[in-house]
């Protein structure tokens, strides 16, 4: 039984197609910006060893700094492989894409992941920010997590949904007998 039928205005192959050029698109530009970043760090980095002017909590802000560049690096990567394997069944048709299903669990799984950090993120945010700073920064970074935790559902629950579409799909009933889920038996006219 498939949870939804539709992704918005599409079918569940366009919102599966959708889902992952946009999660492909983020994941490269995110990936590009945490590799600015962190080269921005260790040019940063470089200057200041060759000066040693900097103190203990300079190198400590700066290995951090370098570690987080490092982990956002790593996190698109991984999301753009998992946004890439939707590729593979998607632009297929449905009775060829029906053996290659399992490719849109990873993204699922992944996405799964990215949903909890973000609730912990969340819960980290509200226990350390400081009040008395900016409330507007802290709000704004709140609603910003909130959406990327609905989107992250949502998109989960589309591919979910077209996972369970493959699966169930038989192509002699064709799509009217799918909707319908019904067998469609064929009568002759004796």
């Amino acid at each position: 039984m498939v949870w939804v039928k539709k992704c918005c205005c599409c079918s569940l192959k366009g919102g599966a197609l959708a889902v992952a050029v946009v999660f492909l698109v983020l994941s490269v530009l995110g990936a590009c910006g945490g590799a600015v970043g962190l080269g921005s760090v260790t040019q940063y980095d470089s200057l200041g060893q060759q000066s040693k002017t900097q103190n203990t909590e300079e190198n400590a802000a700066l290995s951090a700094m370098k570690k987080i560049s490092t982990a956002g690096i790593v996190f698109y990567i991984i999301t753009m492989i998992t946004s890439i394997l939707i590729f593979i069944p998607a632009c297929m048709p449905d009775q060829r894409a029906q053996k290659w299903k399992l490719l849109l669990l990873p993204f699922v799984i992944w996405m799964s992941i990215y949903i909890v950090i973000s609730i912990i993120l969340v819960i980290i945010t509200l226990v350390t920010a400081n009040l008395k700073g900016s409330v507007g920064a802290i709000i704004l970074s709140i609603i910003i997590f909130v959406l990327i935790i609905f989107l992250g559902v949502y998109c989960c629950v589309m591919i979910i949904s077209y996972y369970q579409y493959l699966r169930d799909y038989t192509p002699d009933l064709g799509k009217a007998g799918y909707a319908a889920g019904t067998q469609v038996t064929i009568q002759s006219g004796k």
